[in-house]
């Protein structure tokens, strides 16, 4: 019987998000429902370090932003499939905000910490702490970790002692964001740089010969020191007979004498050995193709892999003073049983030394829809099993928009993880005179040197469309540019500029003072 399960998923393929903002994960969670709520009180001045306070000192007081926070246990499970920028820019601050509330709302909790630190909220064995941290190994809650460097939780029960530190439970899921962040940047990163594919295969070759260390050393101690090389291909013609071949009476005595018996055992785990160590210079056997296309044409292709190398992660878990029944994990087809334990260690990414049959499709499209623009794209298979990393190389141009280098967030922050194509669009605008103008008679216009330039990088003359900011003239200023409307359009070649005349005359009502944002490119 055969079972084929396919799931579909895609990037963003708009142009609102390009690069590493459309990078999408997928998993399975169980969602926790939190709702925050914000209210207005005074508070002394001496507890402003603990709350968010504004406004000026009102005898001693100040008014303050005080969050409450509540929260539906046990949620429900889902499928997440979330892109990069989502987890960035909403995930991590919804829960970095919701810690906050809590150390504040809940009375259990009592911060050490200005509420300006750095470190605020953080878990009292987080290693940021050095040797004041509560205790050595930051994967696994202990009951120290209940006071220390960052906060106090003053637990009521054993129960509350074990599951009742939600601060914790927040800062674990901020960090299982940040580390597969930090995971697809360090592929991103490395995939190309040989020293570390070529240690990752050594490191692979090495553990694999350490796990058939006694077989080889059987294997050349009873066949190749005892010229038994002929017995062995006999042996692999007997153990897969060609059809129709009738070798049955060699493969009884073979196998049935002591020296037999023993050559067919060693023969069959050397076999299996080189079959994985076969498959492992497989796997990191694949090379990168590049393509480069320009706008208006796309290119679409598809890789078929399998994972390259896995990677331990920890997971911690709290447990209640009423689980009684063993709880059972699955991660990458990987059972692990749990009595007590709080922290669990996993390998993600399936392992290529093992024959399956298992394939995952990834199917990409490379298109630009701008003409003129033109990128070159290195495209490597993944060595985690995941899609193909796609790295620009230096030089190209791009335009709406333009695509600057790639730098990471997490691991080693800063690293260029893809280059920047060069800029065409560089407008540049100024005013003559740039201070305001006053004392102009309110029958006559004031009138400003508008010059506009085009610094394109790659060389491009371009066409501009320039528009007046209409939310910044509420009180009906009358403009105009070279006598007619501010909205227009102008061509400007490649390092020229262009002048304009614009002139602001009174609008209607009592309004003699504008200050306006006048032009928009």
């Amino acid at each position: 019987m055969v079972t084929t399960n396919t799931s579909t998923w895609s990037t963003n393929d708009g142009s609102d998000q390009v690069g590493a903002g459309s990078d999408v994960y997928i998993g399975k969670a169980k969602n926790v429902t939190l709702g925050i709520a914000e209210h207005l009180s005074l508070v002394p001045i001496s507890d402003c370090g603990q709350v968010d306070c504004l406004g000026p000192d009102m005898g001693g007081f100040r008014f303050a932003i005080k969050l409450g926070l509540s929260m539906v246990p046990g949620g429900y499970e889902t499928a997440f499939i979330l892109n990069e920028a989502h987890i960035k820019n909403y995930t991590i601050p919804d829960l970095k905000q919701a810690k906050k509330a809590m150390l504040q709302s809940n009375s259990k909790y009592t911060s050490l910490l200005d509420i300006t630190n750095a470190n605020y909220g953080k878990n009292n064995d987080d290693p940021v702490f050095g040797t004041l941290v509560s205790s050595p190994n930051p994967n696994s809650g202990e009951f120290e970790d209940l006071s220390g460097p960052s906060y106090t939780y003053l637990a009521t029960s054993l129960t509350d002692s074990l599951v009742g530190d939600s601060v914790r439970w927040i800062n674990n899921q901020i960090g299982k964001w940040e580390e597969a962040i930090w995971l697809n940047e360090w592929e991103k990163v490395n995939i190309g740089n040989t020293v570390v594919i070529d240690s990752l295969r050594l490191k692979e070759l090495n553990e694999l010969e350490a796990e058939y260390s006694q077989t080889i050393d059987a294997y050349y101690a009873l066949i190749v020191a005892n010229g038994l090389v002929g017995a062995v291909a006999a042996y692999s013609i007997i153990a897969n007979p060609i059809p129709g071949s009738a070798v049955g009476g060699y493969a009884t005595f073979a196998v049935t004498t002591g020296t037999g018996i023993a050559l067919a055992e060693v023969t069959q785990d050397y076999e299996e050995y080189t079959f994985k160590r076969d498959r492992i210079l497989q796997k990191f056997n694949q090379t990168p193709i590049n393509r480069t296309i320009s706008g208006g044409n796309s290119f679409t292709y598809s890789i078929s892999h399998e994972s390259a190398s896995s990677y331990t992660r920890s997971m911690e878990y709290n447990m209640t003073t009423g689980l009684s029944a063993e709880i059972k994990a699955k991660t990458s087809n990987n059972g692990i049983g749990l009595e007590k334990g709080i922290e669990v260690k996993f390998s993600s990414g399936r392992d290529w030394s093992e024959e399956s049959s298992s394939t995952e499709t990834v199917s990409y499209t490379l298109y630009d829809p701008d003409q003129g623009d033109i990128i070159s794209v290195d495209i490597y298979p993944s060595i985690l099993g995941w899609g193909p990393v796609f790295k620009k190389q230096a030089g190209g141009r791009t335009a709406c928009p333009h695509e600057p280098a790639l730098l990471t967030s997490y691991y080693n922050p800063g690293t260029v993880v893809s280059e920047a194509t060069l800029q065409r669009d560089v407008p540049t605008i100024s005013s003559s005179p740039s201070a305001p103008l006053t004392n102009i008679p309110v029958d006559e216009a004031a009138v400003f040197s508008l010059t506009l330039g085009n610094s394109s990088e790659s060389g491009d003359p371009r066409i501009y469309n320039v528009s007046l900011v209409s939310t910044s003239n509420p009180f009906g200023a009358l403009v105009s540019v070279d006598g007619s409307s501010p909205n227009f359009s102008v061509a400007i070649p490649a390092g020229a500029s262009v002048n304009k005349t614009v002139a602001v005359e009174k609008g209607p009502g009592a309004v003699y003072n504008y200050d306006l944002s006048l032009i928009h490119i």
